[in-house]
């Protein structure tokens, strides 16, 4: 028979001699090139041809991710302002005049949050007021000054 002969120079192949071909990342998208078993398969089978093919299959199908969320974004922005247009005009005047009124909080909540400073004055303030006060100089009043200071 014919396959003995060829069974007889048949030599098994070398598996420890196998190097699994290199599954680098994708800089752009920062994502591996095979992500699956098909994929690596597909590099090992073919690694010229599948590398261009997968980085190009990658790079597209994230951009038009991207691309498909901005849209939604889009559509949602526009059927909220066509929303808003669709409003009379009382309510969007009412709706504007509430954030503003609430943008800073109500009078109550900023005089608790807020405290003045207290009053204070450094050695140096006291000591110029009353170099002041000694010499008198032209121009300068000393109303607003406390004489007991």
């Amino acid at each position: 028979m014919i396959l003995t002969p060829i069974l007889e120079r048949a030599t098994d192949y070398d598996v420890s001699k196998y190097q699994a071909p290199e599954n680098p990342i994708i800089e752009e998208i920062d994502v591996k090139l095979a992500e699956n078993e098909k994929e690596m398969l597909l590099l090992e089978l073919f690694p010229n041809v599948a590398a261009t093919f997968l980085r190009n299959k990658k790079t597209a199908d994230y951009y038009a991710k991207i691309e498909a969320a901005e849209e939604e974004k889009r559509r949602i922005e526009a059927e909220r302002k066509a929303a808003y247009d669709a409003l009379p005009e009382e309510v969007k005047q009412e709706m504007l005049l509430q954030g503003l009124y609430h943008m800073a909080g109500d009078s109550h909540q900023a005089e608790e949050e807020i405290t003045p400073p207290t009053p204070h004055e450094s050695k140096l303030d006291l000591k110029t007021i009353e170099m002041l006060r000694r010499e008198k100089p032209k121009g300068i009043k000393f109303d607003d000054v406390d004489e007991e200071s």
